[in-house]
């Protein structure tokens, strides 16, 4: 549980280092165990603990036993204790509501720094679980709210309030606690039915557990999760509607009073919105824009390209989106690659989304996940969905060398591009470099070169894919080179490795994509044939320095 929490106040950023952290003790179950994992915490993540109850007076002896032992509890865990009275019976609203809304006014006076001298304000921890979610968001799914509602409990809010423990149920709680002997208190008024979140708790939602869904709790948290991402993004800074609250206040419109920017957040952001995402400031309703499914195709594009396998998705690119707009990314990778999405859940794509972020941040490693029916690899600044049993056939295929003939036209191992084999004449015919490459006299873009000494070669040539050992000098090098070394050198994929064109002849390399001709075998002079190397795309005259930058 507390690798889970950690996790969870990371990806929220709900508590920095040195954080001044409220624990908000009701003396039930959840919060007594959010106190305790906090504890466990404090000292790693440099925290400042104290421990706020407020006695609502709804239950008499009852409510002052429960504030006796939290009371009881930050003593003997040796934290400062805030308490506070609310006489809730005399408040406007429904018990509920007023219960709540005196909870929140406490906590926003202690978060302040406004209340017994403190002057350092900070973050006031709920012990929200991800049953309350569960429940939260069935409540206003049954009054029919939209998709800010049913982002139900927000993980940070604006005011400095934080769920560490959004992603944990209530029975992992109670074991967690029973486990370690710790007492909690039970509220009677958890079990009255006349509260709507109680009728819902104890009825309404095991009985859809037990004859819908036996993961609906799970379900309803996922829902939520998704909302929260997609409204966090359309009410952050980086969205539209920020520009035009911006352009509101400038020119003079009256706020609804409602902050549209919410509190903390990812510490992953955008330093512009990205070129798919249409700005809406300086336009008016266009009904020829393309629409949100055309634009997420375009960033699936943008971001990503396909080869013989699967998808291959830009890291550092995917890693800078909101996180509402990398899920769709991802799904619409993987929909790509897989053929559909059957089998594929929420999770899933959370495990693709994580590896994403944790190379951009690293800028290094590898990783691997295996996902239904694909098999997710990251190398550098790529992750690659791919079909197993296409990606194995590949690389069997790659290693299998092809004999070659002066002059012909081949594929390539990745299939991306073919080797074309010309003998040139250098007292006749001018010897193009890679960097003035032309077809029938007009420069072209997608066409590479590099030339040999035709009487160097020692024999027969042959085309194939890398193996590991492969090495050699290329022109311009002082030593020998493990090919593998200079991947690495060159951050290029792991999986693109296999399908690398090497040129052959016998045991020798002649020529590698991208690292180029073997010192060894380069034309010299301009007497004798000369051996004319050219790659080029496949299709179309698009540029293909993705592949080959020499």
């Amino acid at each position: 549980m507390l690798e889970r929490v950690a996790k969870t106040i990371s990806r929220y950023n709900m508590l920095p280092h040195g954080s001044r952290v409220i624990a908000a003790v009701s003396g039930g179950a959840d919060s007594v165990c959010l106190l305790h994992v906090l504890v466990e915490l404090a000292p790693e993540m440099g925290l400042q603990l104290e421990v706020a109850h407020l006695n609502h007076q709804l239950r008499g002896t009852e409510s002052d036993a429960d504030e006796q032992f939290v009371k009881e509890l930050a003593a003997k865990l040796n934290l400062r204790f805030h308490c506070a009275k609310a006489d809730v019976t005399t408040m406007d609203g429904n018990l509920e509501q007023a219960a709540r809304r005196a909870r929140l006014e406490f906590f926003h006076s202690l978060n302040r720094g406004g209340r017994d001298g403190s002057k350092v304000p900070g973050r006031v921890a709920t012990g929200h679980t991800r049953d309350d979610q569960a429940e939260t968001v069935l409540l206003r799914l049954l009054r029919g709210s939209g998709l800010a509602g049913l982002a139900g409990i927000h993980p940070v809010t604006a005011t400095g309030l934080v769920r560490p423990l959004l992603d944990v149920t209530r029975a992992e709680i109670v074991q967690y606690l029973r486990e370690r002997g710790i007492a909690w208190r039970e509220d009677s008024s958890n079990r009255d039915l006349q509260f709507s979140r109680n009728r819902v708790r104890h009825e309404l939602l095991p009985q859809l557990t037990t004859q819908w869904n036996p993961r609906l709790t799970e379900a309803l948290a996922h829902l939520a999760d998704l909302s929260w991402e997609e409204e966090r993004w359309w009410l952050s800074s980086e969205s539209p509607l920020h520009a035009i609250q911006q352009a509101c206040s400038a020119g003079g419109v009256e706020s609804s009073g409602v902050d549209l920017v919410p509190g903390p957040i990812d510490s992953v952001r955008l330093a512009k919105p990205p070129a798919f995402i249409p700005a809406l400031t300086g336009r008016g309703y266009n009904p020829t824009r393309k629409s949100g499914d055309a634009e997420l195709n375009q960033a699936a594009r943008d971001l990503g390209r396909v080869e013989q396998c699967g998808v291959e998705l830009d890291v550092r690119a995917l890693a800078t989106l909101p996180r509402a707009v990398s899920r769709r990314v991802i799904r619409r990778a993987i929909a790509s690659a897989k053929g559909n999405l059957r089998g594929i859940e929420f999770e899933h794509v959370e495990r693709v989304v994580e590896l994403a972020r944790q190379l951009a941040k690293h800028d290094a490693g590898s990783g691997r996940l295996a996902l239904p029916g694909l098999d997710v690899r990251r190398s550098f600044d790529w992750i690659r969905l791919a079909s197993p049993v296409k990606a194995a056939h590949a690389v069997a295929s790659a290693l299998d060398p092809v004999a070659l003939e002066i002059p012909g036209q081949y594929p390539c191992p990745d299939g991306k591009s073919v080797i074309r084999l010309e003998i040139v004449r250098p007292e006749t015919e001018p010897v193009l470099t890679e960097n003035a490459s032309r077809v029938s006299g007009q420069p072209c873009a997608n066409l590479k070169t590099a030339v040999l000494g035709l009487s160097r070669i020692p024999g027969g040539l042959q085309l194939r894919g890398w193996r590991p050992g492969d090495r050699y000098r290329p022109q311009g090098h002082m030593r020998v080179r493990k090919l593998k070394e200079m991947f690495s050198e060159a951050r290029i994929p792991s999986w693109q490795r296999r399908y690398w064109p090497i040129l052959m002849s016998g045991d020798s390399i002649l020529w590698s994509r991208q690292f180029g001709v073997a010192a060894d075998y380069a034309a010299e002079g301009r007497s004798g044939p000369i051996l004319r190397i050219s790659e080029v795309k496949s299709h179309g005259n698009e540029s293909f320095d993705g592949y080959i930058a020499s």
